[in-house]
């Protein structure tokens, strides 16, 4: 049986989308910790506090909405629109690193520590490995 069409690699896709969703809710209720992740700290001035939230609001929607989109063809059983999905995610990752280390210069590995995994496990999807 080949890598793309066995159950196992599903469950691995099907943690990395709970992984997505427990970041995304994690945003949405406590920012604090979530701005951590990015080596940012919580700011006390009202004005940075409230576009601190909506922008974690968004960014938590947004992790929600990846692993949501990983559940989905994992559990459907779409190898090839999974492995493209988590393909997305590892560009994701890869971007949220970049934003770390240019600008915070600190952070970069708890973003790029899972990106090649990510990528690791799309690509025998996507080629039907």
């Amino acid at each position: 049986m080949s890598i793309s069409q066995s159950n196992w690699i599903r469950y691995v896709c099907g943690a990395f989308g709970a992984i997505f969703i427990g970041f995304g809710i994690n945003c949405l209720v406590n920012p604090v910790l979530a701005l951590s992740f990015f080596e940012l700290p919580y700011s006390d001035l009202p004005d940075q506090r409230m576009f601190a939230d909506a922008m974690l609001m968004a960014y938590g929607y947004r992790d929600c909405f990846m692993g949501f989109a990983m559940l989905a063809p994992a559990y459907y059983g779409s190898p090839k629109a999974l492995g493209w999905i988590m393909l997305a995610a590892s560009s994701v990752a890869a971007v949220d690193g970049w934003v770390c280390y240019s600008i915070v210069g600190a952070g970069e590995m708890n973003h790029w520590g899972y990106a090649p995994i990510l990528a690791i496990v799309g690509v025998p999807l996507i080629a039907g490995l």
